[in-house]
């Protein structure tokens, strides 16, 4: 199995025709639960079509049908798939926002992936001095006044996509480590927090998306990327 990250991801908006029951259908009775939990319409929706999504990824990649999977939670509460086959363990993570969701997939590796809207209203300095490094809310500071959203947007989603990948308790404090984006890195004030592969992408949908893989080699991983613009066009192609 060659060394590869996995990623789809699928716009969800007003227009967009999605087979709801048919997607709602593949998830398993504590993730519908949670589905039929959200207020909003448009929340609701975006948690079934990532994790719908992330299951169609899992059977592309791994084989078997969609609804088969089930999810536990590891001791830092991160969600893993339930795996008892002699072969490395799928690793899955998903992310959602306003119009996009997207699912990242690897074997044996921690992943993360982060979605944020360009549109997004944020107030980017108070909330980097808050949350973020001070290496960070300087870089802020210090940079193109015009570009500062966006700039914040993409430091927020690669510090996320570490987040997620990373899953242990310190990376939860999003202070507790610096990410820089030219280049993309990311510093641990602790040792052995061990070799990093970060990619960033500014999507044409007005997205930006990040993702954070931990691997000791990061030279040898391949990223593959796939937009699905229609449910129809999923199959059940292996990706091997």
């Amino acid at each position: 199995m060659p060394q590869r990250v996995w990623i789809w991801t699928l716009p969800v908006t007003a227009q967009s025709r999605l087979p709801w029951p048919e997607l709602e259908a593949v998830l398993d009775p504590e993730e519908q639960a949670r589905a039929a939990r959200f207020q909003s319409p448009l929340d609701r929706q975006a948690y079934v079509a990532a994790h719908a999504l992330g299951r169609f990824l899992l059977s592309s990649v791994v084989g078997g049908d969609p609804g088969q999977w089930r999810f536990v939670a590891d001791q830092q509460g991160k969600p893993e798939v339930v795996w008892s086959a002699d072969a490395p363990r799928p690793r899955l993570n998903l992310s959602h926002t306003r119009g996009l969701v997207a699912a990242a997939l690897t074997l044996d590796h921690d992943v993360g992936i982060d979605v944020e809207s360009l549109d997004r209203r944020v107030d980017g300095l108070t909330l980097a001095k808050r949350f973020f490094s001070a290496a960070e809310h300087q870089a802020l500071l210090g940079g193109d006044p015009d570009r500062l959203k966006r700039d914040f947007l993409c430091l927020w989603t690669l510090k996320e996509a570490v987040v997620k990948a990373n899953g242990k308790g310190m990376a939860r404090q999003m202070s507790a480590f610096t990410v820089t984006l030219d280049p993309l890195g990311v510093d641990f004030a602790e040792d052995g927090a061990g070799q990093w592969l970060l990619r960033q992408w500014i999507l044409p949908s007005g997205h930006v998306m990040a993702l954070a893989l931990g691997h000791p080699d990061p030279s040898r991983v391949g990223v593959t990327c796939r937009h699905v613009e229609q449910w129809d066009q999923i199959s059940f192609t292996k990706s091997r």
